[in-house]
């Protein structure tokens, strides 16, 4: 079963995640060099990103951008009606913030990776593991 990477990715990738994804979500990582000059060591360190608020209701605001994300990347057929069921299962760590994400089953990979944003963008309330049952019709 296909993993949706994390972003920021965690210190190791699953073999099961792509290469090209695993780069995708991966901080850039800068050379190691042997000898700092001092203008590197006087130069300002930005602050970490913050934390974006709790959503008040994050299921709906991950299910809403992963229905966005497949009308954009599924093809539709005139005439034709296929109903889409999904469970995205997820884990939350203590910071309200996903940690790791699974479809069950699967969606198109292009859909998934619309979906990163959202899923690793979104803060709960609450850690722990998380169920968000998905369906649509396109």
């Amino acid at each position: 079963r296909p993993a949706v990477p994390a972003s920021p990715a965690p210190a190791t990738v699953p073999a099961s995640v792509p290469a090209a994804i695993a780069a995708a979500a991966s901080p850039p990582s800068a050379p190691v060099s042997a000898s700092l000059s001092p203008a590197s060591l006087a130069a300002p360190v930005p602050p970490p990103p913050m934390p974006p608020q709790v959503d008040p209701n994050p299921e709906r605001t991950i299910t809403n951008a992963i229905r966005a994300c497949e009308s954009v990347h599924v093809a539709h057929a005139t005439g034709v009606v296929v109903t889409v069921r999904t469970s995205l299962e997820l884990h939350v760590g203590d910071s309200g913030m996903v940690e790791s994400a699974r479809f069950d089953p699967p969606l198109a990979p292009d859909v998934q990776q619309c979906a990163v944003k959202a899923i690793y963008g979104t803060r709960f309330s609450t850690p722990g593991g998380v169920s968000v049952p998905i369906d649509f019709t396109p």
